[in-house]
């Protein structure tokens, strides 16, 4: 057990800095005319729901080596074929789908029992306006932390954890030692110093901002500075995190723990601390054993073994850092590429051409409450259009979006051109036009805008 992961406070600035091999996730998504949808996955096989492997429910799929984003060089689809082994560990799949609703639920990030998975929710909504059709599409990886709740599962970390530690200290120190000034330390320190850094986390990542190191690191160096951490050296250099944690760990020992009768604890003792909690190691590589059957004792008194203890401890890990950042393994990268009917208006994406937008993001990014990609199109009845109108005059953005200005909350008016489109002429907009014109109904106005659009004026 890695008892430095323990303290969440390292454990929140190492899953921002994690140097390991990033896990790729990538999607090919095209949207039809008529609400059916075609999919291909790319992701890593030990994060791919066993539901979502059945080959049953794609067209095709294969298994992969890992490939990074920038390393692609072909559609999904157009991979080799390849069989599951230690180094094809991604699997690939892509197939044809009814509806939004149909596709396989791809992405299954278990949570612990009583929070919710993380998960893919998607949304897809298509309204016809007559002359145009509307589609919007929201996808959302989701997350679970809450603010409120937040605060409440680090207080409940907080109310489990000290007691450890301060009975461990007690058995391993406490006859030959004062470790009350420790203590006091996690109490009057650790605790707040832990606050300010989840508050920090989680109000960068409400504006959208965690996934930005440069702005993480500087908010969380001034914080560490206030509470004694340097993060750099005298040159102005960042240190390297596991450094800054042994130079910490080591002057709160040097500073706090001292012999009964007022000296200094031994630098053998410390050391012994420092290998045990992983900061410093023994030549021999052996943590020292007498610490860990302490350990082991103290947890025993409150856990029966080391599984209830991560049953208890990993459920207070995800309310505070979300489901991604709780697990402190590599990062997930996303890509998404998405085809919409008709032209693009809206995307939270990048926009790579008329009708395509893509998402690159990482899972820190969904921190705290989901990390959502939407789009919208509009997509002209090119054919209706003919029929009514002497001239094709919705080609662009610009004229398809001022139609559905007037029509979006104007039911009368949506009406008309329902009936425009069964007669198969502009007629009966006209009619009515000049009927409510002739009385002065203000209506008339928005109906007036209609034609004039519609007949290119």
């Amino acid at each position: 057990m890695n008892r430095v992961k323990l303290c969440l406070v390292w454990a929140l600035l190492a899953s921002c800095v994690c140097g390991c091999k990033a896990k790729i996730f990538r999607a090919e998504t095209t949207l039809h005319s008529d609400g059916s949808v075609s999919r291909a996955i790319y992701q890593p096989v030990e994060e791919t729901p066993e539901p979502a492997r059945d080959a049953a429910k794609w067209q095709g799929s294969t298994y992969a080596v890992r490939i990074p984003h920038d390393e692609f060089r072909s559609a999904i689809a157009e991979l080799p074929s390849a069989t599951s082994d230690k180094d094809h560990d991604y699997f690939a799949a892509w197939g044809e789908f009814s509806e939004a609703s149909q596709l396989p639920q791809s992405t299954l990030i278990d949570a612990p029992e009583g929070i919710a998975d993380g998960t893919l929710e998607r949304e897809y909504e298509r309204t016809d306006y007559v002359l145009v059709t509307e589609h919007r599409w929201r996808e959302t990886l989701t997350d679970v932390v809450t603010l409120d709740d937040m605060h409440q599962a680090r207080h409940e970390l907080a109310e489990l954890m000290i007691p450890l530690a301060e009975e461990f200290l007690q058995q391993a120190y406490g006859d030959d030692h004062d470790i009350q000034p420790l203590v006091d330390w996690m109490h009057q320190e650790g605790r707040p110093l832990f606050h300010e850094l989840t508050d920090a986390y989680f109000d960068l990542a409400t504006r959208k901002r965690p996934q930005d190191e440069a702005v993480l690191i500087a908010t969380f160096e001034t914080i560490l500075k206030r509470h004694g951490v340097l993060m750099r050296d005298e040159s102005g250099a960042l240190i390297e995190l596991n450094e800054v944690v042994g130079q910490r760990i080591k002057q709160l020992f040097v500073e706090r723990l001292r012999r009964r009768n007022g000296d200094p604890a031994s630098a053998e003792t410390i050391t012994e601390l420092m290998q045990w909690l992983g900061v410093e190691t023994r030549p021999d590589g052996v943590e020292p054993q007498r610490l860990n059957t302490i350990f082991k004792q103290v947890l025993a008194k409150k856990f029966s073994d080391e599984a209830e203890m991560k049953a208890a401890l990993h459920p207070l890990a995800v309310r505070i850092l979300g489901i991604y950042g709780a697990d402190f393994g590599p990062e997930r990268q996303f890509e998404y590429q998405h085809q919409m009917p008709g032209t693009l208006v809206e995307t939270s994406g990048e926009l790579m051409s008329d009708n395509e937008t893509l998402w690159r993001f990482s899972d820190s990014q969904a921190y705290p409450a989901g990390y959502t990609m939407t789009c919208r199109s509009l997509e002209p009845n090119t054919a209706l259009e003919q029929k009514l109108l002497p001239k094709p005059v919705l080609t662009d953005r610009k004229a398809m979006l001022r139609y559905l200005d007037l029509l979006r909350h104007n039911e009368p008016l949506l009406a008309m051109m329902r009936i425009c489109a069964a007669d198969g002429s502009l007629t009966p907009l006209k009619r009515e036009y000049d009927a409510l014109k002739d009385v002065g109904d203000e209506g008339a106005t928005a109906f007036g805008q209609m034609l004039s659009l519609l007949e290119g004026k």
